[in-house]
C-alpha cells in the first residue's frame, strides 16, 4: 500500500484566522449517508481553522439518519456548520444551493463518503487565505475499501505553490492534468458565482459538468503541493460502483453532450480552455466505453452501446471522436480479451494497462 507523502506547508500559509472571516465553504451533499457521514464531518472539524470553514450539509431528502446527524454537528459548531435539509433533487442541487449562500472565499465539494486529511486543512486554509487565483489545485488520492489501494493523483512537471494563468498552465502538458478533477479542484467563490452556472440536478456524473464548465473562464490557477481529499470506492451505492455505472449508463452519455453542446454553441473559449473541454469529455467517452464493453455483463449488448455512441460522435463531434480513438480501440481490445472491470483494475498498475492507456490519457 502507498503511503500518504508529507505535505510541506507553502509559504503563503497565514497561522491565525478571524472568528468573522470565513476563508473557505466547504458543501456536503448527503443522500442516505448515516454510515459514512459523521466520519466525513470529523474530517473538517480541525480546531486550528474550523472558524475560518463555512461547512453547508446539504440533506437530500435522506430517508435514513443522515439529516439528524448533520443536524447534531450543526448544534455542536452553530458558527461553522450549517444544514439544509430539502427534498431529493440529487447531487448537483446540493451544490447549487450551497454556492447561492456561500460565505467562503473559496468554494470545493466534498462528497459525505469520502475525507479530507485534516492535518492539511491548517496550511490549505492558510494558502486560501492569501490566494487569488480563480482555481485552487491539491493533489488527491482514491483509497479502495476492498483492497485498500491507493491511487494517487499529483500535480506534476511545475512548480507548485506559485500563481499561473490558465493557458500556461495547461501548456504543461500531461503532468499538469491529474488533479484537474472533481476532487482536486477549489473554485474561488466570486468566481464560481459570477458564471451564474446551475449544475444538472437529478442526473448522475454532473460532477463532470462541476469540473468543465467553470474552465471557459478561468484566467488564473494555483497548484499546491498538498494532499488534501480521500476519495473512497468500494462502495455498491456509489455512482461510480459497476452496478451503477451500467444501470445509468444513460446519463454518462447525457452529461457528454450537456459539455459539448457548451462547447461548441457557446461563446468563443481560448486555445487552452478548448483542449481542456476535449481532454474532459474523452475521459467521459471512456467511461462510457467501459461501463458498455467491460461492465456490462451482456457482451453483445454492450458492444452495441459502444458502437452506436461512437458513430454519434463521428457524426457529431469531429474532434472529439478523434481524440477518443485510441480509448474506444484500447478499449474494444479488451473486450475482446475478456476482460472485466474487476480484471483490468488489478491489471491498472501493469505494462498491459499503461500500453493501452497512457498515450490516451
Amino acid at each position: 500500500m502507498s503511503s500518504i507523502p508529507p505535505s510541506p506547508r507553502p509559504e503563503i500559509l497565514g497561522s491565525s484566522f478571524s472568528r468573522e472571516e470565513k476563508i473557505l465553504t466547504v458543501t456536503v451533499p448527503a443522500y442516505n449517508t448515516e454510515k459514512t457521514l459523521a466520519r466525513c464531518l470529523d474530517s473538517l472539524v480541525a480546531g486550528e481553522v474550523l472558524s475560518a470553514l463555512d461547512i453547508i450539509v446539504v440533506d437530500d431528502g435522506s430517508r435514513d439518519a443522515t439529516g439528524t446527524i448533520a443536524d447534531e454537528y450543526g448544534r455542536r459548531c452553530p458558527g461553522s456548520f450549517r444544514v439544509i435539509h430539502q427534498e431529493n433533487r440529487g447531487h448537483g442541487s446540493g451544490i447549487n444551493r450551497a454556492a447561492a449562500i456561500a460565505r467562503g472565499k473559496y468554494f470545493k465539494v466534498l462528497d459525505a463518503d469520502d475525507v479530507f486529511l485534516t492535518g492539511n486543512l491548517v496550511p490549505f486554509v492558510g494558502a486560501l487565505k492569501s490566494a487569488r487565483a480563480d482555481v485552487v489545485l491539491t493533489h488527491f488520492y482514491s483509497l479502495n475499501r476492498e483492497n485498500g489501494r491507493r491511487r494517487f493523483y499529483r500535480t506534476e512537471n511545475i512548480r507548485l505553490g506559485r500563481e499561473y494563468s490558465f493557458s500556461d498552465f495547461w501548456s504543461r502538458g500531461k503532468g499538469v492534468r491529474a488533479s484537474c478533477r472533481f476532487h482536486g479542484i477549489c473554485y474561488s467563490t466570486e468566481f464560481y458565482r459570477s458564471l451564474g452556472l446551475r449544475l444538472s440536478e437529478g442526473v448522475f456524473y454532473e460532477d463532470q459538468e462541476y469540473a468543465t464548465l467553470p474552465f471557459r473562464n478561468v484566467r488564473t490557477v494555483l497548484p499546491l503541493d498538498l494532499v488534501l481529499y480521500e476519495y473512497t470506492l468500494g462502495d455498491s451505492g456509489q455512482t461510480v460502483s459497476v452496478f451503477n455505472k451500467i444501470k445509468n449508463i444513460g446519463q454518462i452519455e447525457r452529461v457528454l453532450w450537456l459539455l459539448w453542446e457548451d462547447f461548441s454553441s457557446g461563446p468563443w473559449m481560448p486555445e487552452a480552455a478548448a483542449d481542456y473541454f476535449v481532454h474532459k469529455m474523452t475521459h467521459i467517452l471512456f467511461s462510457y466505453y467501459a461501463a458498455a464493453l467491460l461492465m456490462n455483463p451482456d457482451r453483445k449488448a454492450g458492444r452495441a452501446q459502444a458502437r452506436t455512441l461512437r458513430e454519434s460522435v463521428k457524426a457529431r463531434a469531429g474532434c472529439l471522436y478523434r481524440a477518443s480513438e485510441a480509448r474506444y480501440w484500447g478499449t474494444m481490445a479488451l473486450h475482446f480479451m475478456g476482460v472485466s472491470w474487476a480484471s483490468l483494475m488489478t491489471l491498472h498498475h501493469t505494462p498491459l494497462y499503461r500500453l493501452l492507456f497512457k498515450a490516451a490519457s
